[in-house]
């Protein structure tokens, strides 16, 4: 028989080792510390024997009492009346003492256990009791095991659930903000957008509008906001300048006439200049001239096409589109340009973009020749031939000069020349297209759609030159200069004749 079993009282609770107690008296009590906390404790109680012995047949408290096993109550009693000294010694101060004392602690729990458990087994039957001594230690261990898994998992659900709802706090926080800011106006880059409002308002179409001029994030918050706050009574038909710094109240307080204000319509004719614009905006009492020239050089507009281009006259040429506006008296300058170039940007879509990126022309240089069209057309039948003149020049190397009597009479601005001679032609600028190479440095008027898609989609042609026939009110077109000086010829004699 193993060790184990002869020394079963100790065994069972599987005492940690302890060092011997090293006596400076006497060398052979190495080890009799330990002995001695034995012999006390078999003197105190009087073990059963360990052996295999099955229960006989009888009730449950005869069962019960028939199977040998040591009580928790004589152990705890023998652990009462003796505790040696040279066992405490031994270890060598109080923590150690609380240490032995835990383990005896564990070990009368796990053996109240085991006897719990077989007082239930007999209570079933007797076959259902082991024979092996160390088989309740066995199922002990595994519910320590099972324990401290379970612990284990305890302590991971929890960090599980803190993360999972630190996060949706999180989102939920963000979405909130993100809410905020849109209803409030807190912190939105500056833009500006002419909302038009049909005669049957449509808040969906509003909404989108709001969205695509940048003014609003969520369009579904604001048809929201406008039903819970009966805003479509409020809102009335009509165009309507939105800044970014107008909150949900007052973009919808925006969105209907002011009495307090008279409303002037404007017209802007096609292949006007900036000059002419801005003096008729100052006589309709839209805006003074300085207050617009001030804003066109030096405004910040949130357009891509909107650049300081190198030798242009003036930024913002070619963009203010030609259209009937409606503005108010003194209106501000920034809202009346923001308006017209918003209107561009409605008329150029992408769609332009990337047929003239086909071309290898950027927006600028499309601009730039649609208003040398816009320019030069005596009629709308001839602009796509016109554009074609433009563009065989540009891919020739035998025409390095467009030599297009609009752009030296551009040249001369502010000075307005209605009656161009032959000193103004050769004014020496940048614009003047019979000095300069290839394009000017920008457009020299606002052209109209016409001449926008003349200048994306030119004639196929072989003509190379153009001579105005003021009889007919139309041009003449050549293909070389033999046709040309004959078309010059006929004009002269015509004018002549007269």
């Amino acid at each position: 028989m193993s060790n184990k079993k002869e020394n079963n009282f100790f065994t069972d609770f599987d005492l940690p080792f302890v060092p011997p107690y090293e006596s400076d008296d006497d060398e052979s009590t190495g080890f009799t510390g330990i002995v001695g906390k034995y012999d006390d404790i078999e003197d105190s109680v009087e073990l059963a024997p360990e052996s295999s012995v099955k229960p006989p047949q009888t009730d449950d408290d005869d069962a019960t009492q028939a199977f040998p096993r040591v009580r928790s109550e004589d152990i705890k009693q023998a652990l009462s009346t003796s505790k040696p000294a040279s066992l405490y010694v031994s270890f060598g101060d109080e923590d150690r003492d609380e240490a032995f004392d835990d383990s005896l602690q564990r070990k009368l729990e796990r053996q109240q256990r085991k006897e719990a458990r077989r007082a239930a087994k007999l209570e079933a039957g007797a076959g259902a009791v082991s024979d092996d001594p160390y088989a309740d230690d066995e199922d002990d261990e595994e519910d320590d095991v099972k324990k401290d898994r379970t612990r284990q998992s305890g302590c991971m659900t929890g960090v599980l659930y803190f993360f999972v709802v630190a996060g949706v706090s999180a989102l939920l926080a963000t979405f909130i903000w993100l809410c905020a800011n849109d209803v409030l106006s807190l912190i939105k880059p500056d833009k500006t957008a002419v909302i038009k409002v049909e005669q049957k308002v449509d808040i969906a179409d509003i909404a989108k509008q709001l969205e695509d001029g940048g003014i609003i994030e969520y369009p579904w918050l604001f048809k929201l906001y406008c039903g819970m706050s009966s805003s479509t009574e409020k809102i009335k038909p009509g165009e309507y300048t939105i800044t970014t710094e107008l909150d949900y109240h007052a973009i919808v307080a925006a969105l209907r006439p002011s009495s307090k204000r008279e409303i002037v319509r404007v017209t802007i004719p096609e292949g006007w200049n900036i000059i002419q614009i801005f003096d008729l905006l100052e006589e309709k009492g839209v805006c003074s001239k300085a207050d617009l020239l001030e804003e066109c050089e030096n405004g910040v507009f949130d357009y891509e096409f909107v650049q300081n281009y190198e030798n242009v006259k003036y930024r913002l040429e070619g963009y203010l589109f030609p259209d009937t506006y409606d503005f108010y008296q003194n209106e501000k300058a920034h809202t009346v340009l923001n308006r017209m170039l918003s209107e561009f940007k409605k008329r150029f879509p992408a769609d332009y973009v990337k047929w003239a990126d086909n071309m290898n022309l950027t927006v600028h240089q499309v601009m730039t020749i649609a208003a040398m069209i816009e320019r030069e057309a005596a009629n709308d039948t001839e602009r796509d031939d016109i554009s074609s003149v433009i563009h065989n020049r540009l891919d020739s190397r035998n025409f390095p000069r467009l030599q297009i009597d609009a752009t030296a009479v551009y040249a001369w601005l502010p000075k307005i020349i209605t009656e161009p001679t032959a000193a103004d032609m050769e004014i020496d600028d940048p614009y003047n297209t019979y000095i300069c190479t290839k394009l000017p440095p920008g457009p020299i008027c606002s052209p109209g759609m016409a001449s926008i898609r003349a200048a994306l989609v030119p004639s196929d042609t072989n003509y190379y030159y153009y001579v105005l026939d003021e009889k007919e009110d139309e041009h003449i077109f050549c293909r070389n200069s033999t046709e040309f000086d004959a078309a010059l010829k006929k004009v002269r004699e015509e004018r002549e004749a007269g």
